[in-house]
Parts: structure tokens; C-alpha cells; sequence
């Protein structure tokens, strides 16, 4: 029952939020969601967003985080039993609003419910199943990280093309 009422409340929040759909050249603020650390991506996201600057959010296997500033890591034991959130960078995260979220993680339970907390413009999902209602736009594909990050740019530029200058 409260898995129920707490899914519920967090439908309602991502219901009541306005997407706001900017430009690739015009992203100042980007997270990026995985599963693993995606350092090696940082390059290729900004040529493809070169005025964003870029944070990446992802799990960790250790219950002591090590991350550079940037990288907002989770463990289970950063909350406690109720959900309240025990580590200061992830309540920095959540305090962050981004201009684009860029998620290629797969179904997480504490993914998903700091997803649900971040203040964010507009989402894309990449190769997701399943969590169609946490996007606004989904990208299907092979699973490619990179060709998910050039797609995200591309369809950002095509669904901006017309916008008037």
C-alpha cells in the first residue's frame, strides 16, 4: 500500500511539470543518468551540448563515494528505511534544476525515485522499456550510449528548427 500512495504522489508531481525544450546550442545544465560511471563520455556530450555543463548521476558498488565534483553516485545506504535522503550530494543533486536530463539507465528502484525528485526542463530516455511516463521523449535503439547521445542532439535540433530567433 504505500508503494502504491508514494508511485502515485510522484506520477502526480511529473504530471503537474511543464516540459521546456531547448536547443542543443542552448542546454546550460545536463545530467546524465546511467548505470555505471560514464566519465568517458564527457567529450562526446559536449561537443554534441557545448555550453552545458555536465553532471553525471549513476550507482556505486561501494558504500563510500569517492566522486569527483559532478558526479552524483548512490548507494542503498545513503537512505535510510523511510527514503529521507542521507547523503548531502545527492540532496545537491535534487536541489539542481537541469535544463536536460539524458537517461541511459536501466530500471533502478533508487534511480528511479531520485529521478522523480530532480527539477529538470525537458528528459530524454534512450533504449528504456518500461518507464515511457518518466520521459518526455524516448530514443530507441541498440543500446549504444554514444548514438543515443548524437540522437538526443539531432532530435533536440530538428524539434527546435522552426523556433524563431
Amino acid at each position: 500500500m504505500k508503494r502504491f500512495i508514494t508511485q502515485r504522489l510522484l506520477r502526480k508531481k511529473i504530471a503537474k511539470r511543464t516540459a521546456r525544450l531547448l536547443s542543443p546550442e542552448k542546454v546550460n545544465s545536463l545530467l546524465y543518468i546511467a548505470d555505471e560511471n560514464p566519465v568517458h563520455f564527457k567529450e562526446e556530450i559536449q561537443r554534441q551540448f557545448p555550453h552545458a555543463q555536465i553532471s553525471f548521476l549513476y550507482p556505486r558498488k561501494e558504500k563510500n563515494s569517492d566522486a569527483p565534483q559532478g558526479h552524483y553516485d548512490y548507494h542503498n545506504a545513503d537512505l535510510n528505511l523511510t527514503g529521507k535522503i542521507k547523503s548531502d550530494k545527492l540532496n545537491e543533486v535534487l536541489r539542481t534544476r537541469f535544463d536536460l536530463i539524458l537517461d541511459l539507465s536501466d530500471r533502478n528502484p533508487i534511480g528511479d525515485f531520485l529521478f522523480r525528485q530532480l527539477e529538470y526542463g525537458f528528459s530524454i530516455g534512450c533504449s528504456i522499456k518500461d518507464q515511457e511516463e518518466k520521459h518526455d521523449l524516448i530514443i530507441r535503439g541498440s543500446g549504444d550510449e554514444l548514438a543515443c547521445i548524437h540522437a538526443a542532439n539531432t532530435q533536440l535540433t530538428l524539434l527546435n528548427q522552426h523556433e524563431k530567433k
